[in-house]
């Protein structure tokens, strides 16, 4: 696997993380989810059960955004007190969400 196909998969692992946090503490049935998302169940199953390969980035954020949320994407480049490799990091922010920001 590439670098940047490994920093993909990471990004997409901390957004399906973040969505699946929203929609447990939202209570969202898979049919509810169907219904919100305008997809059919098939695809509803895909994202509870983390087929991350079939969901491109672009529609997990979109996921986020009609569950209420707001993606916030940064760069860093390693400090002090961080790893020697630059961070990639994700935050899927929400009101009903606490802050993840360092």
């Amino acid at each position: 696997m590439s670098e940047q196909e490994r920093l993909e998969l990471k990004l997409k692992a901390d957004l399906h993380q973040d969505i699946l946090k929203l929609i447990k503490k939202k209570k969202f049935s898979p049919r509810q989810l169907e219904k919100l998302f305008d997809v059919p169940q098939p695809r509803v199953s895909e994202l509870l059960r983390g087929k991350l390969s079939l969901l491109s980035v672009s529609k997990l954020l979109y996921y986020g955004h009609l569950l209420g949320a707001h993606a916030d994407v940064r760069l860093r480049t390693p400090g002090r007190n961080h790893h020697e490799t630059l961070l990639l990091q994700n935050q899927l922010l929400s009101h009903s969400l606490p802050s993840l920001h360092p």
